[in-house]
């Protein structure tokens, strides 16, 4: 949008909450009821002023001499359906209101729906001076007053949260890639949100929009308070990765028998100790409810329980160490030279609290 006489061209925010048309949703009754904000980028010669429509863009678009524009608003389902269309003049004072009967609500993990977004800022005549497009996850967070309870769509939102920090290295294509692969592994893992380090850059962006692809809710460092209990998705101490590994630690299958809902069983190297008498212990990781080990192929014991499984007096007498932890349609095994449980540094570091 320019106008000759002053000069000015707005633009789409393409860095604000829904690349520059935000839509606040309200959940009742199965319907969701849709109020609109619009970020735009106003140009004045060399200066750039920020505004937010209903709001605090009114009083300075009043001094300027420009034909009246129009925002056009699009939405599609999954299905490239078109289920609505909104039309508003800019210089509207009341915010753009619509509603959607029967609404595909973003659900998390479980079911992350969502729609597809575009905006059209155009003259009285329709011609379009500026394009957006976003996709769009219908939903209602609400964080209960005094409390650290959140609600997902008025239900209470279990949170599964690991603090992240974005890659460092490579062009935004190569950070998005490598984005898109730690978030593959988050949702292995079970996690259902994210708490970003503090900042802000193109690549917290990328991350937000791919974290409602995935169905994680991402919150905001400086509204929480007490972090230290989170674990870290990469860092030197309480994380699942170490900085430049790709080997997950202990800890990520810990979490991940507390988290995860596919079966799964993981013997720890680490937890491996050889007894004073000659006899091993060890340590499995599951979320089954019972789980078997098997030393050299013979059924040693069941353990029943949750999360972690303990070993004890595990007899050995050949050379190598080989146990298989069987749970429900699901094992892992391990193989370790007896020489080397004699030199092994692991021994203070085990077990994990």
């Amino acid at each position: 949008m320019s106008d000759r006489k002053n000069g000015m061209t707005l633009k789409f925010d393409r860095i604000a909450e829904g690349s520059g048309a935000e839509a606040l949703c309200r959940l009742e009754n199965g319907r969701a009821f849709l109020e609109w904000r619009f970020h735009l980028e106003a140009y004045l010669g060399e200066e750039c002023r920020k505004l937010t429509l209903p709001g605090d863009g009114e009083e300075f678009l009043s001094g300027r001499e420009s034909p009246e524009q129009l925002i056009r608003l699009r939405l599609t389902d999954s299905g490239e359906n078109p289920v609505l269309e909104c039309i508003q003049f800019l210089r509207e004072e009341e915010p753009l209101q619509s509603v959607l009967p029967q609404p595909e609500i973003w659900k998390g993990t479980a079911e992350p729906c969502l729609y597809k977004l575009e905006a059209v800022l155009a003259d009285r005549e329709g011609n379009c001076l500026d394009r957006i497009q976003d996709f769009l996850p219908l939903r209602q967070v609400e964080h209960r007053q005094g409390s650290t309870e959140v609600l997902l769509n008025g239900e209470v939102f279990q949170k599964r949260m690991v603090r992240y920090g974005l890659p460092e290295r490579g062009n935004p294509a190569e950070q998005q890639r490598l984005i898109l692969e730690d978030l593959r592994i988050l949702q292995r893992l079970g996690a259902n949100c994210l708490l970003p380090e503090a900042g802000d850059s193109p690549g917290r962006r990328c991350l937000g929009r791919l974290c409602d692809r995935f169905g994680f809710l991402v919150f905001s460092p400086e509204k929480t308070a007490d972090r230290t209990d989170i674990p870290v998705f990469r860092g030197i101490r309480n994380s699942f990765f170490l900085p430049g590994g790709k080997g997950p630690s202990p800890l990520f299958y810990q979490y991940r028998a507390k988290w995860s809902r596919e079966p799964f069983v993981y013997l720890v190297p680490e937890s491996l100790k050889r007894l004073d008498d000659g006899k091993y212990a060890v340590c499995c990781y599951s979320n089954c409810s019972r789980v078997a080990l098997y030393t050299d192929g013979r059924l040693f014991e069941f353990r029943t329980g949750e999360l972690v499984f303990s070993f004890c007096e595990i007899p050995c007498t050949k050379p190598t160490i080989m146990l298989t932890a069987e749970g429900d349609s699901c094992s892992h095994s391990l193989s370790i030279h007896k020489s080397f449980t004699k030199l092994s540094p692991f021994d203070d570091i085990f077990p994990l609290e």
